[in-house]
């Protein structure tokens, strides 16, 4: 019975840190303290049983959920932007979220969805270390230095009458609420819709991984046609 038990905790190690998902490894590593309280028991320890019990399931389990509840959360800044990340209701929809939820839930993660009016507003607060990621309108110009950026989608820019610069997909918003009547020109730039995250980040590397499964596995095309077309 000994034997028994103490190879089920073995397995039950290997399969705590070889969870790639969180609360899998926290569900793991609660099992694996029960079967220790067994084993104390066969071994007629009832005192390091109560003591793992007490440490090793109740206050182990709770410090790391109380942890991953802090933790497991992606905060994600956005200026909305049809196609791309947009809010209908209360839900959201784009290209650019599905990939976002999509990644969530992979790992284990919940999103918390911060929603900024323009670009600068939405660049400072990832600067100041409000937000963990920023998605909508936001172009590889626009970056800070210090973070990676995943390619979305291609833009031109067109040129407003009053002078101003927009992306394609922020110009196209504007003719569908009517926000534009005049003539405009478009700019022969060309830019990257980007999903930026900072550098060398646990996110920003896991996400790299998810990033190029997306577009090797052909998802990030399929998407880019469901939500912009050829």
């Amino acid at each position: 019975m000994k034997i028994l038990t103490a190879i089920l905790i073995l397995i039950l190690a290997l399969y705590t840190v070889t969870r790639k998902k969180p609360l899998e490894a926290i569900f793991g590593r609660t099992i694996l303290s029960m079967v220790a309280v067994l084993l104390y028991v066969i071994s007629a320890a009832p005192d390091v049983a109560l003591a793992e019990a007490l440490l090793g399931v109740v206050l182990s389990t709770f410090v790391y959920i109380t942890l991953f509840r802090r933790m497991g959360k992606i905060r994600v800044g956005v200026v909305p932007v049809h196609s791309l990340f947009e809010k209908l209701g209360n839900t959201y929809r784009g290209l650019e979220y599905e990939l976002v939820s999509s990644y969530a839930r992979q790992n284990g993660y919940e999103i918390e969805i911060t929603e900024y009016t323009d670009q600068k507003e939405l660049i400072s607060s990832f600067v100041e270390g409000q937000v963990d990621m920023i998605c909508g309108a936001v172009t590889r110009k626009m970056c800070p230095d210090h973070t990676d950026c995943y390619e979305i989608l291609q833009t031109k820019f067109a040129i407003l009458p009053d002078r101003r610069t927009v992306d394609l997909l922020t110009f196209k918003e504007y003719i569908l609420k009517q926000s534009i009547r005049e003539t405009v020109v478009f700019s022969q730039e060309i830019d990257e819709y980007v999903i930026s995250i900072e550098k060398k980040t646990d996110l920003s590397l896991k996400f790299k991984d998810f990033y190029e499964a997306a577009k090797n596995s052909g998802k990030l095309e399929l998407l880019r046609k469901k939500y912009v077309g050829d």
